[in-house]
């Protein structure tokens, strides 16, 4: 019975939540969810519903993006089993995504901070980590969705190895950050990856240019009010194009110079040893000369010696 009074009361709070402005105030949600503190004098008159979607009010919140709810679930721990936990995700139907996938998609940005406090089983590793139902972690919604503040606020919490591990993450497709973003024609995000640290590669080029390539002939044949609607996407597709050849070719310049600077290096390192052996062969020279010297003015006095009365 308790689990069916829960679930009435998720349902209760999904939908409230849902109706609420994005900007909502702290007040505002107070008002509306105080009612749940005292759940035991609730009568259970919604419908008795299961759990199978999974949706919690902390998802619904994440995916509305509405920070304050958010703040007030972090602030009433104890009502947790209401508003669900961060590491629950809704049904394999709806994508097995836990709340900071949803904010992920809609740039929840405070959820990277507010989930962890609600949840003090997962840290945020630990979360951003997680994968829904096709692979795809938090920090790769956000790049499809363009969330740049999001992801500027996961660089800035997590140490840059950690970040360049959940970068190098595969899907079940064995699509990456860097891949989602150059397909779904983000240019910005894929410039703020290059920037983390992430490497551009001769293949990824190549394989874009044909994906590319592809979308342009379908562009081609398409109507011209398709054409319209997707001219926006194939020219950032563009953009994506320019942008990593123009790192592949930064990384191709910064190797040659570092070659040239080894063969400089090496060089002069020979050179300094063909210097040091000519030096050492004149000095082995001017000490035979000398020694050859003195010899001779030592026969000298030798013979001056022996030629005295």
């Amino acid at each position: 019975m308790r689990s069916n009074k829960t679930a009435s009361f998720r349902h209760q709070i999904c939908n409230i939540i849902a109706n609420l402005p994005v900007n909502a105030s702290l007040e505002e949600v107070a008002t509306v969810l105080g009612r749940f503190h005292e759940v035991s004098e609730l009568n259970d008159t919604g419908k008795k519903l299961s759990l199978d979607d999974g949706v919690t009010p902390i998802i619904v919140a994440c995916d509305k993006g509405i920070n304050s709810c958010l703040q007030y679930m972090a602030n009433h721990k104890g009502l947790s089993f209401l508003w669900g936990l961060a590491e629950e995700k809704s049904s394999v139907n709806l994508g097995a995504n836990t709340a900071l996938h949803h904010a992920g998609m809609s740039g929840c940005v405070g959820a990277l901070t507010l989930l962890p406090s609600l949840d003090k089983q997962c840290s945020l590793l630990e979360l951003l980590i997680k994968e829904n139902s096709h692979g795809d972690t938090p920090l790769m919604l956000a790049c499809v969705y363009n969330h740049l503040n999001f992801l500027n606020k996961i660089q800035e919490l997590l140490c840059n190895e950690s970040l360049i591990e959940l970068l190098e993450t595969k899907n079940d497709s064995g699509s990456t950050a860097l891949s989602l973003s150059m397909e779904h024609g983000k240019p910005d995000v894929l410039q703020w990856i290059l920037n983390a640290g992430i490497e551009p590669f001769y293949e990824k080029v190549e394989q874009f240019k044909r994906k590319l390539q592809a979308m342009n002939n379908s562009w081609a044949k398409a109507p011209p009010t398709i054409r319209q609607k997707y001219k926006q996407k194939r020219d950032n597709a563009r953009r994506c194009l320019i942008i990593l050849q123009i790192a592949l070719e930064k990384k191709s310049q910064e190797a040659m110079k570092s070659l040239i600077e080894a063969e400089i290096f090496e060089d002069a390192k020979q050179n300094n040893k063909c210097q040091g052996e000519v030096k050492r062969r004149k000095n082995r020279e001017s000490s035979n000369i000398i020694r050859s010297k003195n010899s001779h003015e030592k026969m000298d006095e030798s013979v001056t010696i022996q030629s005295s009365p």
